[in-house]
């Protein structure tokens, strides 16, 4: 009996919702709700049930095809956490303005080792050669001491960083860095020379193919900063050591050599990736000039170390 009055009470349900308007419409809507929530429940109930479970091949096919229906977020922040951005902060973007900032860089950094370079082979094919041969101690002290200057200057004045200012510098620093390049190289015979250029090109390249890789180099900027102080000063106990004694230890020369070689190679490659951005240390874009220098600086000193090695190679 009971089930012949259902039928009967659905349409006299039916024929109330008809005289009411859209009563049925409502009805059905709250039905659909009501069914997608007990779906919803019933999905989540899953994804626990089967998380908790102790098949772990089925749980992870489920939980693969309950992630894959959800919206995907990529993130990624300038610091070493990497876990959550710190308050006020927001996530460094790569933008497509920055590479007029590093192409004008790299075109002053190719003028400043044209400039260099031709210096150089004017040395060489000229009588001045002999003049730096004789009195080449004159002219290095004073490129080193004009290179140290220059080094406190762009790193710690804020008029080196503009215009006109900024550009005078780098002019005064190609004049210093030409000096000693010419006075390092006059000792050595040409194919040394040829060779260690050969070398620091290979180098360059390699460090540009390291600075474009997503490991980030910049994070151990404080590392290396120690290391490099601690070779530097080892180095100079020694030369000073070497320079009383009136002695030459050619084998301790030439390790601290190769270990300040490879410091300046990772400090290069920090410095490319300074200037590519989207990494913990980057240059704004105002800083060209100092960029430039950074990049200069770098690379003849990796040439002159080379220059040097070969030489001590050379001479066994």
């Amino acid at each position: 009996m009971s089930s012949l009055k259902k039928p009967e009470d659905n349409r006299d349900k039916n024929n109330d919702g008809a005289q009411n308007g859209n009563a049925p419409n409502d009805s059905s809507e709250k039905e659909k709700e009501e069914t997608t929530g007990r779906n919803t429940k019933r999905h989540s109930h899953s994804v626990v049930i089967n998380m908790e479970g102790n098949n772990d091949q089925t749980s992870a096919k489920q939980l693969n095809e309950v992630t894959n229906t959800l919206p995907s977020f990529w993130v990624q922040f300038n610091f070493d956490a990497g876990s959550r951005a710190p308050e006020g902060a927001s996530p460094m973007y790569y933008e497509p303005a920055r590479n007029i900032f590093v192409r004008f860089v790299f075109a002053i950094l190719l003028f400043m080792l044209i400039l260099t370079a031709g210096f150089v082979m004017f040395v060489y094919m000229t009588d001045l050669r002999d003049v730096f041969i004789r009195y080449g101690l004159v002219p290095m002290l004073i490129g080193l001491g004009g290179m140290l200057g220059l080094n406190y200057a762009m790193m710690c004045s804020a008029c080196t960083r503009v215009p006109p200012c900024n550009f005078f510098c780098l002019f005064l620093a190609v004049c210093f860095m030409s000096l000693l390049t010419a006075c390092i190289t006059a000792q050595y015979r040409t194919q040394i020379v040829l060779l260690a250029l050969m070398a620091t090109t290979v180098t360059v390249l390699v460090c540009l193919c390291l600075a474009c890789t997503n490991f980030d180099f910049t994070k151990y900027l404080l590392y290396v900063i120690v290391i490099g102080a601690a070779v530097a000063a080892i180095a100079m106990i020694v030369s000073i050591t070497m320079l009383i004694t009136n002695t030459r230890y050619k084998p301790v020369t030439l390790v601290i050599l190769l270990a300040g070689t490879i410091v300046n190679v990772v400090v290069l490659v920090m410095e490319l990736q300074m200037i590519l951005g989207g990494r913990t240390v980057e240059l704004t874009e105002d800083d060209y000039a100092l960029g430039a220098f950074m990049l200069y600086t770098s690379i003849i000193d990796i040439f002159l170390k080379l220059v040097h090695i070969l030489g001590i190679l050379d001479s066994f």
